[in-house]
């Protein structure tokens, strides 16, 4: 996808969008255990709609994974309140190498109950299901290395340093982009416009499900078939990919692993999408 055919183009020039790969791709080689950044969400968006989403041949599996994906409640047009989605995937220690076969068992594990309890969904029985096969996994310190916990304190997924480096050369160097934030935006530079996030290629694509459950959002984590999530022609601009990280996941290689395939091909059996 090209800039102009973006909704970042209405606040980014082109001009911008270099020096804001030109800056990540040189904070990004300070930090070794960076691998890749990219920029999402409703403000990465292709302004054409995509065709509309039909199941041929529905089964129970696919109409369970549909609830969890909920497309009619995305935000498809930037508002006033919106932020930059920006996430980093960084580098992970060794344990972690079982991790992804594990998140997608437990996805399967849990489309099969859903299809069982399909009235469950978005009680908090569904929730403590969830939490019960990803907590172990999800916001957890020691699925990062060593260095990135040091660096970026108790909660390494925040990035706190690496998030006020980059805000910081954002500010010195593109001023009018700011400037055009704080402007039109409820949500500034510096402040709360980038929001940044920062997972190990293993849990890559484990995400909020959010739900409103007794007047409160609840944002317990499913794994996402990562494609479904980030369409480079559609939603997603990879600001920085390391060449040199082997096993480059989806979307920092176009080629790479694709979190989530192996739930894809159980869903996907016998049925299509279109």
């Amino acid at each position: 996808m090209e800039l102009q055919q973006s909704f970042l183009s209405v606040f980014l020039k082109p001009e911008e969008l270099c020096v804001l790969k030109d800056t990540v791709a040189d904070l990004s080689k300070k930090y070794p255990d960076v691998t890749g950044v990219l920029i999402t969400g409703s403000l990465a968006q292709k302004i054409s709609l995509a065709p509309c989403y039909t199941i041929e041949h529905s089964t129970p599996l696919l109409e369970a994974y549909l609830k969890i994906l909920n497309r009619s409640g995305r935000h498809i047009f930037p508002r006033v309140s919106s932020d930059l989605d920006v996430w980093v995937c960084t580098s992970e220690p060794s344990q972690n190498q079982t991790i992804k076969e594990k998140v997608e068992e437990r996805a399967i594990d849990l489309i099969n109950w859903l299809v069982k309890n399909p009235d469950l969904h978005g009680t908090h029985a569904w929730i403590e299901q969830k939490h019960h096969a990803f907590d172990e996994f999800y916001k957890r310190p020691e699925l990062y290395t060593p260095s990135w916990q040091q660096v970026n304190g108790q909660g390494p997924w925040l990035a706190q340093t690496f998030t006020a480096e980059l805000t910081h050369r954002i500010i010195q160097s593109m001023p009018d982009f700011q400037k055009r934030v704080n402007h039109y935006f409820d949500r500034n530079i510096p402040g709360e416009f980038i929001e940044l996030r920062a997972y190990p290629p293993c849990t890559f694509n484990l995400r909020p499900e959010v739900l409103n459950i007794d007047c409160k959002n609840d944002k317990t984590p499913f794994p996402f078939i990562i494609e479904e999530w980030l369409d480079l022609d559609r939603n997603c601009f990879v600001l920085y990919s390391d060449k040199n990280t082997s096993n480059q996941i989806y979307p920092f290689n176009p080629l790479g692993v694709k979190l989530g395939s192996s739930l894809a091909t159980y869903l996907h059996a016998g049925s299509h999408i279109s």
